[in-house]
């Protein structure tokens, strides 16, 4: 242990077809093709990879020719790279669903009828079309379409009528106005702070209280990660990336039952949902290796959660990259990465 984990993050050790050349944090990384990769030495000698947090300031640089590959474009940014004939754009769906998670130890949140209705109000067509511009999708599942055991449930419906009918149901109605803390990232999430500025206005549509609380970025998880007397939130926008593209590592990641739900939670259950019907279902497909059984356990599962609505289902992103004309074999990953190894120009 030459380095010890304290030097360990600026000395890498791998077996990868690039080793580091030079790292400067918040800067710059440098990566050279290693001659001895087994798959043999990569089409690039050389990446060099620029931290721009400035989304603007990526595409003028794009566009300027000092830099070759830019991801996480953000949609608005998206037209004048069309225009431009140097310029290319290249996305997909991604494997993260994001919504809003419920806190599910406040008593409010407890009633299904509530959390039925906190769908009801959000116009999800309209985030997908109008703020996304056609590169996002409203899910019908918890699951992201192209997850593996994806089983399709239902469309969800924009009814404010409905919503607010559920909740006089529900004994929240003109006399008793339900009032929300809403965690909301900034930068975390694509549009996030756009997105939640519609969810806010829907519920209020229906006569809640909404209170926005924006956190930045690097202290954001943690936010959603505490104990259950430190959560300040009531609900909170949140998305899962499975990078293994298993829905099963998703739903038992997300919905299966913490052990003890006043301690941080062991993954993402950060709502607390509880169903001993979906942790039965996921522990069974979970034991078996016959993939259509597992299927089917994961459709029931998914079947349960989407009625229950532990979240206010939002959209599904498309990834977007953007390159010069001249770099080839560039790849867009559903797991919100791009990946440069074949890359060539």
């Amino acid at each position: 242990m030459k380095y010890r984990e304290t030097g360990i993050s600026q000395n890498p050790v791998g077996a990868g077809p690039f080793r580091l050349a030079s790292f400067s944090a918040g800067q710059e990384l440098v990566l050279e093709a290693f001659p001895g990769y087994w798959g043999g030495k990569p089409r690039t000698d050389r990446i060099v990879f620029r931290f721009i947090p400035e989304a603007a300031t990526r595409v003028s640089a794009l566009r300027a020719g000092s830099v070759d590959v830019i991801d996480n474009v953000s949609v608005p940014l998206v037209g004048p790279l069309k225009n431009d004939p140097n310029t290319a754009i290249i996305s997909g769906p991604c494997l993260r669903p994001v919504g809003c998670v419920i806190n599910l130890s406040r008593d409010a949140m407890k009633n299904k009828v509530v959390r039925q209705a906190l769908n009801l109000a959000v116009p999800v067509e309209t985030i997908a079309e109008k703020v996304f511009q056609g590169f996002a999708r409203a899910p019908d599942s918890p699951l992201a379409f192209n997850t593996q055991g994806y089983h399709s449930v239902a469309k969800l419906t924009y009814d404010p009528e409905r919503a607010k009918a559920l909740m006089a149901e529900a004994g929240y109605g003109p006399a008793g106005k339900l009032k929300l803390i809403f965690n909301v990232s900034v930068g975390v999430f694509p549009n996030d702070v756009a997105v939640a500025e519609i969810v806010t206005n829907g519920l209020q549509q229906i006569g809640i209280e909404v209170q926005i609380n924006k956190v930045e970025g690097g202290a954001y998880w943690e936010t959603l990660r505490e104990e259950r007397d430190g959560v300040k939130w009531d609900i909170a926008m949140f998305g899962f990336n499975p990078s293994n593209a298993s829905g099963l590592y998703h739903l038992m990641s997300l919905f299966k039952s913490n052990v003890n739900d006043a301690d941080k939670p062991e993954v993402w259950n950060v709502g607390r949902y509880r169903n001993p019907d979906v942790d039965a279902l996921l522990i069974k497909a979970n034991e078996t290796v016959d993939r259509s059984r597992q299927d089917e356990f994961l459709a029931q599962a998914q079947e349960i959660i989407w009625r229950d609505a532990p979240y206010i289902w939002l959209q599904i992103n498309d990834n977007i990259t953007a390159v010069r004309k001249t770099v080839k074999d560039v790849e867009v990953w559903p797991i919100v990465f791009t990946n440069m190894r074949r890359a060539t120009g």
